[in-house]
């Protein structure tokens, strides 16, 4: 679970759309599988990754900018892809007229990473992790922080053509501060 799944308040999404294959937003009628819970779920769907080639790309907007490394580790076994943002507000902020804007403070960064590989005819292992940071700071005089930390490592046996098994340990820990 990636709780607080935004960034600057809601202005950008926490997720990097490099890095996402699908995803599925649930208001209500919320599946079992997800523990009972009782507000909306977004389920995303991450990329595997490139088997084949390397692939580098980016951008760059007024406010943020990121970039994704892809590709084989092992051709047509093992995958890696990773992806990382973050922000320069502080520095717009800091050009700004109005005083309470220049001692205000907004930023954040995000890491997504996931290799996966076949072990096996029948044997997959896939390890991904995210990490994010938030930090804002209203006119010196409110501070407002949080961060996500999250590692899956999922183990999947293919038992026979229409049966299999996925075992998975997963860390997941959310710390926020106001101030």
């Amino acid at each position: 679970p990636v709780f607080n799944a935004s960034h600057l308040f809601g202005f950008s999404s926490s997720f990097s759309p490099d890095v996402v294959d699908g995803f599925e937003l649930y208001k209500s009628s919320i599946p079992v599988k997800y523990g009972g819970r009782v507000s909306s779920v977004l389920e995303i769907q991450m990329k595997e990754g490139e088997m084949e080639k390397w692939s580098l790309r980016g951008g760059i907007s007024p406010v943020t900018s990121r970039v994704t490394l892809e590709g084989p580790l092992i051709k047509d076994r093992t995958s890696l892809i990773i992806s990382g943002r973050s922000t320069y507000s502080d520095w717009i902020l800091g050009r700004l007229e109005n005083a309470s804007f220049r001692n205000s403070s907004a930023n954040y960064y995000d890491i997504t990473a996931r290799i996966k590989t076949r072990i096996a005819q029948n044997d997959h292992l896939d390890i991904s992790a995210y990490f994010s940071n938030d930090a804002f700071k209203l006119n010196s005089d409110t501070t407002f922080a949080y961060q996500n930390r999250n590692v899956v490592v999922s183990y999947q046996h293919e038992f026979g053509e229409r049966l299999f098994g996925t075992f998975s340990g997963i860390y997941s820990q959310y710390d926020f501060n106001v101030s």
